[in-house]
């Protein structure tokens, strides 16, 4: 009976009333600690504005320069000597995706500072940018072809997810569809001038049709994204295939310094 009562007061919780419970999630933010931070979201996931404010400080550590696993270790997250930072990261998506869905979130707070020099909107958007950067590297850095393969789909996921995440109102600003665009066509130049090759025989390479594959589910063929940055994607795409594909026609040596230029000229005229 007392347990229920405790969950009861739990599920009812108003950060304005809890002084505490904010200094806490501050605290935690500020300080980078993942832990705590964790095990408030276990104690307090059947409080949407709570866990809502949480996710919030833990987006914002993991958007930093350390890199996902990094940031997840403290954790000890492992599973057959195998760090699975990806789902820990699915299990806050998931949970973030489901407070949102109920569409009472647009006066949640957020884990910032009062007073500190930058908005609710901007805050988010800069978190969700650096795990936006942090995800396409973890998919396309080459490595993922070692993991299991349910692994690399789990990146992919978390990636998607995102996705829909930001497309739900009141989260980022107006200019975040832009820079969002910058990042993702910069990682899909990223993945282009890396694994670009003028040999025909990659063509039946099975690490370079993984590649492409997820590159087509991620950027390509994902209805999470807006509809004219899809269309620009699709064009910035077709534009290094039809580079490549010349390279490979002509036996043309790979001079990577001049890959970007070589195919804003083709991306200009598609």
């Amino acid at each position: 009976m007392a347990k229920k009562e405790i969950n009861k007061i739990n599920n009812s919780l108003s950060l304005q009333n809890n002084q505490e419970l904010v200094a806490r999630i501050l605290g935690a933010t500020l300080n980078c600690d993942i832990k705590s931070l964790y095990k408030l979201f276990k104690n307090h996931e059947n409080n949407d504005e709570v866990s809502f404010t949480i996710l919030t400080g833990i987006f914002h550590l993991l958007s930093g320069d350390h890199g996902l696993h990094e940031v997840l270790r403290p954790l000890d997250t492992f599973e057959n000597g195998h760090p699975s930072p990806q789902k820990l990261l699915k299990e806050f998506f998931e949970k973030f995706e489901e407070i949102l869905s109920k569409q009472n979130y647009s006066n949640y707070p957020v884990a910032v500072v009062p007073g500190a020099n930058i908005n609710r909107e901007d805050f988010l958007g800069e978190s969700f940018i650096g795990i936006f950067k942090e995800l396409f590297s973890t998919v396309f850095d080459g490595s993922f072809s070692r993991h299991r393969g349910d692994d690399a789909f789990i990146v992919s996921d978390n990636t998607k997810s995102l996705f829909r995440i930001v497309s739900n109102p009141d989260l980022v600003d107006n200019d975040f569809n832009r820079l969002l665009l910058l990042t993702v066509s910069g990682s899909l130049d990223t993945v282009f001038r890396y694994n670009f090759s003028n040999s025909k025989s990659k063509v039946w390479d099975s690490r370079r049709a993984a590649l492409d594959y997820f590159i087509m589910q991620l950027y390509i063929f994902n209805d999470a994204i807006p509809k004219k940055s899809q269309e620009a994607l699709f064009r910035r795409w077709k534009a290094w295939f039809t580079l490549e594909d010349r390279y490979k026609i002509e036996n043309k040596k790979v001079d990577r310094k001049k890959l970007q230029d070589e195919m804003m000229e083709i991306f200009k005229k598609i």
